[in-house]
């Protein structure tokens, strides 16, 4: 009952807060792998995602994605961020996010000397691999725990040192 006064009051059941994101220019697929439907979504990067893309957002922490489900979390669409995701979407993040690659996306992904980004399952199998780089290993746990962070932030800054 509560959760349909919600929606009564916001006007965000979960399916018209999905058929309203995918309205968005690239959110009928996943941002990450391209999969079809995605029905999760970075609060901060403003994208959705499918499952097991929203997975390996997770687990770069919530300082990097702040992963939310578009069916479940009914509480966190609230008109204001719907706005927004209607001016962000896929399309528009990816532009920015990946502007800083030597080449168009595609063809990174056809490339067998470029990195490729995991897609679907393999990509929570592999997020390690794709998201820390693996130059800097240590013996020392604490030494690597916070080597490990650090890996992480260089690698979604961008940055290599």
């Amino acid at each position: 009952q509560l959760l349909q006064q919600h929606h009564r009051h916001t006007g965000s059941g979960s399916s018209s807060v999905l058929d309203r994101l995918r309205l968005v220019p690239g959110n009928k697929q996943c941002a990450d792998c391209g999969g079809a439907d995605p029905d999760w979504a970075s609060l901060n990067l403003g994208i959705l995602l499918c499952i097991e893309c929203s997975g390996v957002h997770r687990q770069l922490g919530v300082h990097v994605s702040k992963v939310r489900s578009c069916t479940l979390d009914v509480k966190v669409w609230e008109n204001s961020v719907l706005e927004v995701f209607e001016s962000i979407g896929n399309t528009v993040s990816n532009a920015i996010w990946e502007a800083a690659l030597p080449q168009p996306a595609a063809a990174v992904a056809s490339s067998s000397e470029a990195p490729v980004r995991p897609a679907g399952a393999a990509a929570v199998q592999h997020s390690d691999s794709w998201v820390w780089d693996d130059e800097d290993s240590s013996g020392d746990e604490h030494e690597a725990s916070e080597s490990s962070k650090q890996r992480k932030q260089r690698q979604v800054s961008g940055i290599k040192h």
